[in-house]
């Protein structure tokens, strides 16, 4: 792509915003629809500030949305713990 033209984007994210979600889905076992969406828009939000530079869009919105579904699964991997933090009390605490 040379010239950056807001339109022929939107046209080609209402167009690929699907398949790229299946594409994430297809690419990385157990990735759900709400993953893949969210994977596939940053993906797209990057696409688009450096959308004049992009050869080929579609092979490139692929690969980067499932290196941010993996970017993203690693942070919440890293966050995620069993203990609770000083000062919180567990909800069976209260009887829930």
């Amino acid at each position: 792509m040379t010239e950056f033209s807001t339109v022929e984007f939107a046209a080609f994210y209402t167009s690929e915003m699907r398949p790229l979600i299946r594409h994430v889905m297809r690419a990385v076992p157990g990735a759900d629809m709400h993953q893949a969406a969210d994977a596939a828009q940053s993906a797209f939000m990057q696409a688009y500030q450096t959308w004049s530079t992009i050869r080929h869009p579609r092979a490139w919105l692929r690969t980067v949305a499932v290196r941010e579904y993996h970017r993203v699964r690693t942070l919440v991997a890293e966050v995620l713990t069993d203990s609770l933090p000083d000062g919180i009390v567990p909800a069976a605490d209260y009887g829930l």
